[in-house]
């Protein structure tokens, strides 16, 4: 299989999935028409349980299996939110004003902006940019992975890609399953990602890397 690839999908539990993320062992999920979080089957990606989020237009998530990060549009704000109940644990305004996309792992957090169409490093401390590039198209949704990879989705160009963590530039791309992608996440050996116009969750294929690395060869799928 190749990067991007669809290896299974499964419907998502409500009807307008803006979120998901997570790691190998665990799912985080977002939806902007229940207002809920949800943790979601490895199998089936069905519910295994969900709350109530911060606020009322939940647009990312992600994490691992020890935090969770998520953010909201209609305040603009970034959280970490607790993995027993959900709840906001911290909070702080997101550093553009639309944060439509987060991730990452317990060392490093992920974020995306429509706003700005710029993808962030953000501080684990207070949530402001340590650094932020254009993002590689005009209209990111969606990024998450942990501290050696970042997976990011663009709708204007219904893409998923692979950035890099020292500029945030394209490694690889291939296009989404769907035109609306949304959510994307995971790790270093598995791809979480969500479409909010047909509300599939899918795992993609994280694909191999080209011998010689990224710089042999140029990985552009279409």
């Amino acid at each position: 299989m190749n990067f991007g690839d669809v290896i299974r999908f499964g419907n998502a539990p409500s009807t307008t999935a803006s979120g998901v993320g997570g790691d190998a062992t665990v799912i985080w999920h977002c939806d902007q028409g229940s207002d809920d979080i949800y943790e979601l089957s490895l199998v089936d990606f069905s519910s295994l349980r969900n709350e109530d989020a911060p606020a009322s237009m939940p647009h990312g998530v992600g994490g691992d299996a020890t935090k969770i990060w998520h953010c909201d549009i209609a305040i603009d704000d970034i959280y970490e939110l607790s993995t027993v109940d959900f709840s906001s644990l911290k909070n702080a305004n997101s550093p553009a004003a639309n944060p439509y996309g987060v991730g990452g792992d317990a060392t490093k957090i992920w974020h995306c902006d429509i706003d700005t169409d710029d993808i962030y490093e953000l501080s684990l401390v207070d949530f402001s940019s340590l650094r932020n590039e254009d993002a590689p198209s005009t209209y990111p949704t969606g990024v998450g992975g942990d501290a050696t990879k970042i997976w990011h989705c663009d709708r204007d160009i219904d893409n998923i890609y692979e950035l890099s963590t020292v500029d945030f530039s394209s490694l690889r791309n291939a296009n989404s399953p769907e035109a609306f992608p949304y959510g994307v996440g995971g790790d270093a050996t598995v791809i979480w990602h969500c479409d909010i116009a047909t509300n599939v969750i899918y795992e993609l294929d994280t694909g191999p890397i080209p011998e010689g690395g990224y710089n042999s060869q140029i990985v552009i799928i279409s």
